[in-house]
């Protein structure tokens, strides 16, 4: 079945069925075009300690029109990684998370009666949603993004969770092994004029590499030269704030689970004129 835009809406409005459609992106525009001109999407080479929690990046280069719709899967070891969910990126600001604290089921493994708040519902109506499964495929992150007025430019997208539970110098591959994009600018209509898809944007996966590191660096030491809160170390985790570098959970100086947010970039900052030390 194809959804025309006022399916498409009328579906947005209503409170589960949001879900349903972040992560059948590709049913929904389907019979799509292409569109002249690749996208790169990409994840960078990046590193970890075992036992610690790894925010990976996916981004986007040179995003033509308006990307109103993705469909990404991330293949990777699971004997080096465990997966444990995705947050927003730095062009999908404000988007629903469907996750745990998002969708309520009344009854345990009942799909049937699960919803999602009015505040979030609207949510959906005012930014987008995006979804993820983590467990339907062993070492694989399959993630669906609706952006409801669309984006551009270079940026994250979103970043998938990861806890590191291989030994040092284990590494898994970070494999884009589906990658799809909509572009919202560019409909597919009928003689009628009714909307029937979106032509899709021709898509260059770049996949990265994960390794597990030694640990035992001081906290600070972003880049392990020794020296704590140096110039480097406070370019790594301003770049980490914005999204342009994995922040691992190195970079949580406060310790409150939110990896290179607004107090840790104040931390390293004081931290590196004297102000503070890092223990």
């Amino acid at each position: 079945m194809i959804f025309g835009k006022k399916e498409v809406q009328d579906i947005m409005k209503r409170d589960l069925t949001v879900w349903l459609v972040a992560i059948t992106l590709i049913s929904i525009l389907a019979c799509a075009v292409p569109t002249a001109g690749a996208m790169i999407v990409y994840v960078n080479d990046t590193d970890g300690t075992h036992g610690t929690t790894v925010d990976i990046p996916i981004n986007v280069s040179d995003a033509p029109g308006l990307v109103g719709a993705m469909d990404i899967s991330v293949t990777y070891n699971p004997s080096v990684l465990t997966a444990l969910g995705t947050v927003d990126g730095s062009l999908t600001a404000g988007v629903l998370v469907m996750n745990e604290a998002t969708i309520m089921k009344p009854y345990p493994d009942n799909w049937t009666d699960a919803y999602i708040s009015e505040a979030d519902n609207q949510t959906v109506w005012d930014y987008g949603a995006l979804a993820n499964d983590t467990t339907a495929t062993d070492g694989v992150v399959n993630i669906g993004i609706i952006s409801r007025y669309g984006f551009n430019g270079t940026g994250s997208i979103a970043a998938v969770r990861f806890e590191v539970i291989g030994s040092g110098g284990d590494t898994s591959p970070l494999t884009l092994s589906t990658v799809a994009a909509y572009n919202l600018s560019a409909p597919i209509t009928n003689e009628g004029g009714t909307t029937t898809g979106y032509e899709s944007i021709s898509v260059t996966p770049v996949s990265g590499t994960f390794t597990v590191k030694d640990g035992g660096y001081a906290k600070g030491d972003l880049d392990h030269n020794g020296q704590v809160a140096d110039a480097v170390d406070v370019a790594m985790m301003l770049q980490a704030s914005v999204g342009d570098i994995t922040a691992t959970s190195e970079y949580d100086l406060d310790g409150n689970g939110q990896n290179a947010d607004a107090v840790d970039v104040a931390m390293m900052l004081q931290a590196s004129v004297g102000d503070i030390t890092l223990e």
